[in-house]
């Protein structure tokens, strides 16, 4: 949560869309934020709202496109890969910020020293769950036509469990042995991700988008899913 108010100018509304049980809600409700969540797994929206007390809809992106409300802040954390129309995705989220709000969202990054290591066992691939992996000419078209300017753009997540799931894909058999030595390779492997992230090659990009003024171009959003 740190990270993403360097990029907010107060704390205000927040929309984290595939939320799971809400756990960055309740992060970003402990610093202050009104929050509201989406979820398409009812079982996980079901205990955001009973365990966390959370205001969480169950549903898809495509069906909260008419939600009244507007907002500073919208999430999509490992989420747009998962889509069938990141396009609409787009669409959806520019509708529901204020002028000038704030769209976060982290994909896998297919620059990452991962992805090169492990090549077919990477697990950012994730076949069939992911329908769309992007580099950084499909993030920066995606946003020219949605409306969307990019202010930042890290890796600095996930290094440790994207690892450790990588290297169970490559090695399915032993699988309960590296997770029995995670905890003695795991510091041996902080050099390596520290420095990844630096590079920007960490497993995971995270984007910080700000909302512009203007229409978005429908006739060039149909080029994009």
């Amino acid at each position: 949560m740190d990270f993403v108010e360097r990029f907010t100018s107060a704390r205000g509304t927040l929309l984290d869309i595939g939320c799971g049980t809400g756990d960055f809600m309740v992060c970003a409700q402990t610093y202050g934020w009104k929050v509201k969540g989406v979820e398409m797994v009812d079982r996980a929206a079901q205990i955001a709202r009973d365990a966390n007390g959370l205001d969480v809809i169950t549903g898809s992106i495509d069906e909260i496109g008419n939600l009244p409300e507007k907002y500073s802040l919208v999430t999509l954390w490992d989420v747009l890969e998962h889509l069938p129309s990141p396009r609409r995705a787009f669409q959806i989220t520019h509708t529901l910020l204020e002028d000038n709000g704030i769209l976060v969202f982290s994909i896998p990054n297919l620059r990452s020293f991962d992805r090169y290591l492990f090549a077919d066992s990477w697990i950012g691939w994730d076949v069939p769950r992911h329908f769309y992996l992007f580099n950084e000419r499909n993030i920066n078209h995606l946003c020219e036509i949605s409306g969307f300017k990019i202010i930042k753009h890290r890796t600095f997540i996930g290094g440790k469990g994207t690892f450790l799931l990588s290297l169970i894909q490559r090695f399915p058999a032993r699988k309960q042995s590296i997770i029995d030595a995670e905890p003695i390779f795991s510091p041996l492997l902080w050099p390596y991700r520290q420095i990844s992230y630096l590079l920007n090659r960490g497993p995971i990009s995270t984007y910080v988008l700000k909302k512009v003024a203007g229409t978005i171009d429908s006739k060039l959003c149909s080029n994009l899913g």
